[in-house]
């Protein structure tokens, strides 16, 4: 028999996105993920295929790891072509370009300063070619899983073979997440170089300079061209949860950060409204089982630990329903501590967790309750006990009668 403690839902209701808010955001393209429910929060576009810019040079850094041994081994530049980079109007390092630096330099450099000119300069010093480079990292790409994208260049040139989809970018970020030392130089906004100068993180200067008060933001890489305009990759750490924002095509402007914009408008957002709501609580009683022959007319049982579910703090607490399947007498027989059986806690009829019931408080043995729950067997014990008595009683009589 099962006990149902909490209301069903009287109404039946379609489950809704979780991401069903809409937002006024400069980016035409974006995806906003929470990494610990593995759900996305919001999105807008995140099928289409758009160039990413400098993103892209996270998939470079990805491959760079794979291919670097030794971050101490000193590089230069001799072999990177500046007319080019700045033809193109390319980042370039703020590194001094008559030193020579260690891969470790230039990979913190390319990655912080968004720098074309050390990302080349690592790309000819660690493999044959760009082309084959590029190889590496459209492999790298299918490693992943990101079966929608396609690299022509190490660094973002814009090019129409050169372009991913935000849920792309959403795998490459979770797996630059799961690289230690690709994470590191993403979360790093300061950094001092082997010269003894320090350089800055993009994200540094654009709170820095806009004053955008993002104390959550943890990393990430921004970019920008003439195509995607302002794109952005990064994530947040706030009350047990981690966000990750990716985005692309919001109108350049210098004097406007727009992808860092988007991004706090969806962090703040979600980091107030959303969180782990305790539907249950430890030390709740969630059961009241009834009892045999014990002194007490019911067990309160109680729950060991907090339930929680993340959720909108505007949770509707209607949709909280729990299922007992267990023991459903308790006897004074059993001793505190006692396995019951199982709850399973619903929200809008998803489970939520299936918790193990023990018996909280024991329960005392009571006399008057074991002869009132047995009360027909005493009175028929009773009649018995009168009728063999009496009936011992008269042929005593009898016999007593005969002999005299």
């Amino acid at each position: 028999m099962k006990k149902i403690i909490f209301c069903f839902i009287i109404f039946f209701s379609f489950i809704s996105p979780i991401y069903a808010e809409e937002f006024d955001l400069y980016s035409d393209n974006v995806l906003f993920y929470n990494l610990e429910e593995d759900k996305i929060m919001y999105e807008k576009n995140a099928d289409e295929k758009v160039s990413i810019a400098s993103l892209t040079k996270v998939i470079s850094a990805m491959v760079m790891i794979d291919l670097i041994n030794d971050y101490d081994k000193k590089i230069d530049f001799d072999n990177v072509d500046f007319n080019f980079l700045r033809n193109e109007d390319l980042s370039i390092s703020s590194l001094d370009k008559n030193k020579t630096y260690t891969y470790r330099d230039f990979i913190y450099s390319f990655i912080m300063e968004s720098s074309a000119d050390c990302g080349y300069a690592l790309v000819l010093d660690i493999c044959d070619s760009t082309d084959e480079f590029v190889k590496l990292m459209n492999n790298k790409a299918k490693e992943l899983g990101m079966n929608s994208s396609k690299f022509s260049n190490p660094i973002g040139l814009d090019d129409i073979n050169n372009y991913s989809t935000m849920n792309d970018l959403l795998i490459l970020m979770k797996a630059s997440l799961n690289n230690s030392l690709l994470k590191t130089i993403m979360s790093t906004f300061e950094y001092e170089i082997s010269d003894g100068s320090v350089i800055h993180h993009t994200i540094y200067y654009y709170m820095d300079h806009f004053d955008l008060n993002m104390p959550y933001l943890k990393g990430g890489k921004t970019g920008y061209n003439d195509d995607p305009g302002f794109t952005f990759m990064g994530y947040g750490n706030m009350n047990n949860s981690t966000y990750i924002f990716v985005s692309s095509n919001a109108t350049y402007d210098y004097n406007n950060p727009k992808h860092l914009k988007d991004a706090a408008k969806l962090f703040n957002y979600y980091f107030k409204n959303y969180g782990y709501q305790k539907l249950l609580e430890k030390d709740d009683i969630v059961l009241r089982l009834d009892t045999l022959y014990a002194k007490e007319d019911f067990a309160n049982i109680r729950i060991d630990q907090d339930v929680t579910m993340f959720l909108n703090s505007n949770y509707d607490s209607d949709k909280i329903k729990t299922v007992y399947n267990g023991i459903e007498v308790i006897k004074p027989s059993y001793e505190e501590g006692k396995y019951l059986g199982k709850l399973t806690v619903y929200y809008d009829n998803e489970v939520v967790s299936i918790i193990d019931i023990y018996l909280t408080n024991s329960v005392s043995f009571s006399l008057i309750n074991f002869i009132s729950y047995h009360k027909f067997i005493v009175i028929a014990i009773v009649c018995y006990s009168f009728i063999i008595s009496s009936t011992w009683i008269i042929v005593r009589k009898i016999k007593k009668r005969k002999f005299k």
